[in-house]
């Protein structure tokens, strides 16, 4: 059963349906790679590791390959510059996973960190891609899926976000559209039989 993280299931979500196709087709075999994901795991270090942008920089420098370095730094100084507005204390997020409904597909909802401010506890998962853009409607689709999953336990006061960094615009749960379970339920639906044709070819 293929795992991928929320930004590549939004961006999935975006794309026409030859698009899904191909790109599911990729995530569906053995050897797929996260681009940003150094990017993920430099941004948890620079918040909740508290290690600050330059040490967060250095392990992008280490992690990534050549061709998303300089895109993955870019992208940690333009999440540091956000944060400037926002002082607070971050914390742990939580983590969890939607599978679709025949178990085909698993989305891993690994949002980067948690953040306290002006009395108010945000999580935050980021969106980094240039192409396609995000829309409200699709990031408001990421919020539901974590709100959903996450929304629990010492979590229950908190909000989820996601942020997108190309745009500096924070999505929360306003942009939650009211058709949100039923949008979710034909996506998962159609990448299930992606996935299977896929397999059955």
């Amino acid at each position: 059963m293929p795992a991928i993280l929320l930004p590549t299931f939004l961006k999935f979500l975006l794309q026409s349906t030859p698009d899904k196709a191909r790109d599911f087709r990729r995530y569906g075999r053995p050897g797929g790679y996260d681009f940003y994901h150094s990017l993920k795991k430099a941004a948890h270090s620079m918040t909740v590791r508290g290690k600050g942008l330059d040490r967060a920089s250095q392990e992008v420098l280490a992690r990534s390959n050549d061709s998303e370095r300089a895109h993955n730094i870019e992208a940690l100084q333009r999440l540091a510059e956000w944060l400037k507005k926002r002082k607070g204390e971050f914390f742990e997020p939580p983590q969890g996973l939607y599978r679709s409904p025949n178990n085909v597909l698993s989305i891993k909802l690994h949002p980067e960190f948690g953040l306290a401010h002006k009395d108010k506890r945000m999580v935050i998962a980021l969106w980094n891609t240039k192409e396609p853009k995000l829309t409200p409607t699709a990031a408001g689709i990421g919020v539901y899926m974590m709100r959903t999953q996450m929304k629990a336990g010492p979590f229950t006061d908190c909000t989820f976000h996601v942020l997108d960094l190309r745009e500096t615009r924070l999505y929360g749960p306003a942009s939650i559209p009211n058709q949100a379970h039923s949008l979710l339920a034909a996506e998962l639906m159609l990448a299930e039989k992606l996935l299977e044709d896929d397999e059955a070819a």
